[in-house]
């Protein structure tokens, strides 16, 4: 990070609890602000900046899906593109608030959008993606991993609904955001009600019989979205 960008951060530090509008919104009670690292956290054109001045061929940047930024005197991580939604955001917090000490990821410290880009700010893990791992693992350091990964997906899974609601789609009841389904908007929801389950099958052109009950869950868990310690083969975190 630039000494010009860490000086315009590390200024006077005043810190609310929480600060929202309608692009944006801080978490001043995350880690972030009570270690005062920064003042605030870097805008979307300084993340731009950096992607641009760190980043390959001749500094072009992918528009829709750039790379993360990772800034570690700031302990800070950000990822960002047209791509990225703030229910990835909204979601890490739920997780880290209901099923903290059963499922590790990220603190999210905030978010912003910015000319059709939204920005996710959290804390920077370190560790290395199982992916990169995985063909160095010994047979009981994989087990290991597993059975962590096993835990944590189960401990997501056990999160239910509450007594009388029922819907299928992201979190706090917004439409679901994989890829598979907002290339098609008739089938992101979300769906509601005693037969949200048929509304979604009905949606997809799909009939499953005995279907089981709704639960919460990763649309994504693959090797790359699951961070190992390092020197461990214990889970670090999941991401996205």
């Amino acid at each position: 990070m630039s000494l010009k960008i860490m000086n315009s951060l590390q200024r006077s530090f005043v810190r609310p609890k929480r600060k929202a509008n309608c692009n944006t919104e801080t978490f001043l009670d995350s880690g972030y602000f009570r270690e005062k690292r920064a003042a605030s956290l870097p805008t979307p054109a300084q993340i731009r900046a950096l992607n641009k001045k760190n980043g390959k061929n001749g500094g072009v940047v992918s528009f829709d899906w750039p790379p993360p930024v990772k800034i570690e005197a700031l302990g800070l991580f950000v990822t960002y593109g047209t791509r990225v939604t703030v229910t990835e955001g909204q979601t890490q917090v739920w997780i880290r608030e209901k099923l903290r000490g059963r499922v590790d990821v990220p603190e999210v410290f905030g978010w912003a959008r910015d000319q059709g880009q939204t920005f996710l700010y959290m804390s920077l893990v370190d560790g290395d993606p199982l992916s990169e791992r995985w063909p160095c693992m010994t047979t009981q350091e994989r087990l290991t991993v597993c059975v962590e990964l096993r835990s944590a997906v189960s401990a997501w899974r056990n999160s239910r609904q509450g007594e009388g609601t029922c819907y299928i789609g992201s979190i706090h009841k917004q439409p679901l955001t994989d890829i598979f389904f907002t290339m098609r908007e008739q089938v992101m929801g979300p769906f509601q009600g005693v037969d949200a389950v048929k509304q979604f099958q009905d949606a997809l052109g799909i009939d499953v019989a005995n279907p089981e009950p709704v639960v919460f869950t990763h649309n994504d868990l693959v090797a790359c979205n699951t961070l190992v310690k390092r020197n461990s083969p214990n889970l670090a975190a999941i991401i996205d």
